[in-house]
């Protein structure tokens, strides 16, 4: 769907027609890296292979997450990322007044004994990263999920959700 539909958000990802075969491929790519880390290994695709692959609200539980982000940018052109930001003011306050584990977005209340998580990262610490690495940040999307609304003011502070847009 995102690869056939047009979606303002990306405007370089929809440039052109994409061929209903090309289009299945890469969402089955999509598929496939977002089932388990076992699935992240892509040593039998070709470099550059894809257009795009994308890692949607995963990259928290990943462990070894520099082999997954740079395996997915040897495989695709270009790749996306979303993950939940620990540094969001509502994660902060239920961590500084209630003493308690935040209940991150996309978890569906999972608390800190059940959840998949293995690291919490926020926006900054994700920037850092991909500057650390020479990872090009090509469109960073910060959301308030409940609001639905884009965030463009202090993302790391005022944003639950962050998208990535990312390249060599």
């Amino acid at each position: 769907m995102l690869i056939a539909e047009p979606m303002p958000l990306f405007p370089w990802l929809c440039q052109g027609s994409v061929p209903k075969e090309r289009a299945r491929a890469k969402i089955q790519l999509a598929t496939l890296v977002d089932r388990s880390e076992d699935s992240l290994r892509l040593p039998a695709f070709a470099d550059h292979q894809f257009d795009c692959i994308i890692l949607s609200q995963t990259l928290q539980t990943v462990t070894n997450v520099e082999h997954v982000l740079l395996d997915m940018l040897r495989v695709g052109r270009r790749a996306i990322v979303s993950f939940p930001n620990v540094g969001y003011w509502e994660f902060r306050v239920q961590l500084s007044t209630a003493g308690r584990s935040p209940r991150l977005y996309g978890m569906d209340g999972l608390s800190w004994h059940n959840t998949p998580n293995v690291r919490f990262l926020s926006i900054a610490d994700f920037e850092e990263f991909c500057r650390e690495r020479g990872i090009l940040i090509h469109e960073r999307i910060a959301l308030d999920t409940e609001s639905g609304e884009r965030i463009t003011d202090d993302p790391n502070f005022n944003a639950d959700l962050g998208i990535f847009v990312l390249g060599r």
